[in-house]
């Protein structure tokens, strides 16, 4: 999953010809994360991972897809609400595999 901006800028080619050649294969391309992600987006991300019989979840992007992405991985693996998560160590079962490609420096403290 990525935003508009990402693949304008032609950076998803890169993964596309990284599974060239390869045993896997991408399921699905999501480009619609909006700057300003939601739980609409995050249970759209997770239908179409699950439609798409999908085993991993990749995002490449800024921090919005990122955590699209980790909550779509919620919906999918808990078949709950991301919200219904809150507070630290509350997801104790494993999750789907998920790489994550960050495509902005953030704002996080040195």
């Amino acid at each position: 999953m990525t935003d508009k901006g990402v693949a304008g800028a032609g950076l998803i080619k890169h993964v596309e010809a990284a599974f060239e050649g390869s045993a896997c294969s991408i399921g699905h391309i999501f480009d619609e994360t909006p700057v300003d992600s939601s739980n609409v987006v995050v249970n759209q991300v997770a239908a179409i991972f699950q439609e798409k019989n999908c085993d991993l979840l990749r995002a490449v992007g800024g921090g919005s897809c990122i955590d699209t992405a980790k909550g779509a991985n919620i919906v999918v693996t808990r078949k709950r609400r991301p919200d219904e998560f809150r507070g630290a160590e509350r997801l104790k079962k494993a999750m789907k595999p998920l790489l994550v490609v960050p495509t902005t420096a953030g704002t996080a403290p040195r």
